[in-house]
């Protein structure tokens, strides 16, 4: 059973030394570092047996902030022990405490959020060690333990690219019979209702939002169900699981990943759906989703990483990137040059960013999902111009 004395032994062999209570339930720990400065962390327990209120994180949130100003180069890390992790979450995040750890004392996983300090590196892997070993040693330990969660963090461009479709109505070709083909009509994006709302991509929104609640409202009457759908990295050995490579791009851990990732779509997804068309735009979203969560589990497999799970609709958001990317070469957006570096630009530095970044990211299925995403959309459109010179050659067009 983990227990915050367990913690405090491991932050102890860590270098950490215990310096107050701040409550019946927290503990505060520091450690000096040889330049100048402290490394703290404050320990809280928010369990069955013993809460810790909203009003207790909020107090502690404006105690953190004081001691970040005072401390200069020292970084401070919540490590909270918690039998409700998407609760405890919640709470915390709520509070507006940033980086923190939540401990799942039923499932024996470490969830990381925020942007962890290089110094906690060692103590991390180390716990992540032993709670792998405790799961195991559980009486109820399954064949493999559960894994220890990723968050897929969500691509958010800093801004809506305004594009219009290359083609315009006037330009339907003629027959040589004179009859004019039957050819889609381009929507504008001044009809709002029909270019975001009358949607493919519309309605995979809903369905993420959807699925989001109704895992939270399972989870909520089933605390000992979690990761409703995401992806674990054993998957990958079980073929009964290999439904997850899907749902999981349906999946996510929380509100604010889910408005993240949907947000982003909400205002990409249309103009690349309105030059693919629908069926095509809902086949390169579906395949990139799916690969790209295949080729990250192999990934992690090569790596070593068995102990992680997945999930998050961030995958097929860069995949449509990489699909507005591959429109713009090919010439199916009327956009200037400069507009087309800047999109590879502010796409390349998201990718790299998340690269760098401490806060578990899953960073092989962004850069997959963006290939994939690139590669169908080009493909496509390919073909489709090989298509339109072979038909305007048999019409006697040059």
């Amino acid at each position: 059973m983990i227990t915050t004395g367990w913690l405090g032994i491991k932050l102890f062999s860590a270098g950490f030394r215990s310096t107050s209570g701040i409550s019946a339930t927290a503990e505060l720990f520091e450690k000096s570092r040889e330049d100048s400065g402290k490394d703290i962390v404050f320990l809280v327990e928010d369990t069955v047996k013993k809460s810790f209120p909203p009003t207790d994180y909020e107090t502690l949130a404006t105690r953190i902030g004081s001691m970040v100003r005072e401390n200069g180069d020292g970084s401070v890390l919540t490590i909270v022990l918690s039998s409700d992790l998407l609760g405890t979450e919640m709470k915390v995040s709520g509070a507006g405490i940033r980086d923190y750890w939540i401990i799942d004392q039923a499932e024996y996983s470490l969830a990381v959020y925020g942007n962890q300090a290089p110094v906690f590196d060692r103590l991390q892997s180390t716990l992540e060690s032993e709670l792998v070993r405790m799961k195991v040693e559980a009486p109820s330990s399954n064949v493999y333990p559960d894994p220890i969660p990723i968050y897929s963090e969500n691509p958010r461009p800093a801004e809506q690219i305004v594009v219009r479709p290359f083609y315009q109505e006037n330009d339907r070709p003629v027959s040589l019979a004179g009859k004019k083909e039957k050819v889609r009509k381009p929507v504008s994006q001044d009809d709002f209702k029909a270019f975001y709302l009358l949607r493919v991509n519309f309605l995979l929104i809903i369905i993420n939002v959807v699925v989001f609640f109704v895992s939270e409202a399972i989870t909520y009457r089933h605390p000992e169900i979690n990761y409703i759908g995401a992806l674990k990295v054993m998957d990958l050995y079980d073929p009964k699981y290999y439904y997850h490579f899907l749902t999981a791009a349906f999946a996510h851990f929380g509100m604010e990943h889910l408005a993240g990732n949907m947000s982003s779509l909400f205002f990409i997804g249309p103009t690349l759906e309105e030059v693919l068309g629908k069926w095509k735009y809902l086949m390169m979203y579906l395949i990139s989703a799916v690969m790209a969560n295949v080729l990250s589990v192999i990934i992690y497999t090569g790596m070593g990483r068995f102990n992680v799970i997945t999930a998050g609709a961030s995958g097929a958001v860069y995949a449509v990137m990489g699909g507005m990317i591959a429109a713009m070469i090919c010439k199916r957006l009327e956009m200037r040059r400069t507009n087309t570096m800047v999109m590879i630009a502010v796409t390349g530095y998201m990718l790299v960013s998340g690269f760098f970044s401490k806060s578990g990211v899953n960073n092989s299925a962004h850069a997959v999902g963006l290939f994939f995403g690139f590669m169908i959309c080009f493909l496509i459109f390919v073909i489709q111009d090989q298509f339109r010179k072979q038909k305007r050659k048999k019409r006697g067009f040059n």
